[in-house]
């Protein structure tokens, strides 16, 4: 259920900003989380650090040597939405 949540998420925000190089690498980063938060407890702690993770590697992928101005102006664009 809640991977699912991620997922629509995470396409909804992959697809707004539209950048090709960007990593797409939601299951790895939620393995991730699930690795530290196993309880079941932990199940907002689980959503909140996958997308951390998800924005921290998009946000690397943009600032690195790939992005145009113009691209990290739509990254942050869609961010602040």
């Amino acid at each position: 259920m809640h991977a699912n949540m991620i997922g629509r998420w995470w396409r909804q925000l992959y697809d707004s900003v539209q950048l090709s190089y960007a990593r797409d690498c939601l299951v790895e980063s939620y393995f991730w989380t699930c690795a530290m938060f196993h309880g079941e407890d932990y199940s907002r702690a689980r959503i909140i650090f996958a997308k951390v993770f998800q924005l921290m590697t998009m946000t690397d992928d943009i600032y690195d040597i790939h992005a145009t101005l113009e691209e990290c102006y739509k990254f942050n664009e869609a961010v602040q939405r």
